[in-house]
């Protein structure tokens, strides 16, 4: 946290120092009413260069959009908010883990897929399910999860099974496309 507030605050001086905005005039956002996202944004850009106009603002300024709906009124306000540091979360490699997968299709003439995913350690079942349809472009509900032995199936597990639990001693598992099939008729 010390490096990205020392960062902010580094910007944010040199935004200062090296600012070309001689008057900086007051001015007050107006909200969207519906209007296209492109004119919002361009307007809200627009008017935030009036006030800052320095290489920081050309090299690292963005915008960011924000959506607010009322509960009660389902009036939607969108603002598009200047930033110059971006906090995105880095991965821990400690909680992620690769996951090996075969694939096979309803179809017979094809053959299995062999798909290596990542997922958190606090992944579900039906979190890798619905990777391998997304790769797939299956539906998610017809895949069943399978521990395979000896060419046999040994264990299909339910979609609420935490993945630590299916992999805690194989790194492969079988993904089988089934027939449509309720969430009852699975537990």
């Amino acid at each position: 946290h010390d490096a990205e507030e020392f960062i902010g605050w580094l910007l944010d001086g040199l935004n200062e120092d090296l600012n070309r905005a001689k008057e900086k005039p007051y001015y007050e956002l107006k909200d969207s009413d519906g209007r296209d996202d492109t004119d919002v944004a361009s307007e809200q850009w627009q008017l935030h260069l009036k006030r800052n106009q320095s290489q920081v603002v050309d090299l690292f300024a963005g915008q960011q959009k924000s959506t607010l709906t009322c509960s009660e009124c389902d009036y939607t306000s969108v603002k598009f908010d200047p930033f110059t540091v971006l906090q995105l979360p880095l991965p821990d490699k400690d909680s992620q883990m690769t996951v090996n997968c075969f694939v096979f299709v309803k179809d017979p003439t094809k053959c299995p897929y062999s798909l290596t995913l990542d997922v958190t350690k606090r992944a579900v079942v039906s979190q890798l399910t619905g990777l391998v349809g997304e790769k797939l472009k299956l539906p998610s509900r017809n895949l069943l999860l399978c521990r395979v032995e000896k060419s046999r199936f040994m264990k299909y597990f339910s979609t609420g099974r935490p993945m630590s639990e299916v992999l805690s001693k194989k790194t492969t598992v079988y993904v089988y496309e089934i027939e449509n099939t309720t969430a009852k008729d699975r537990k």
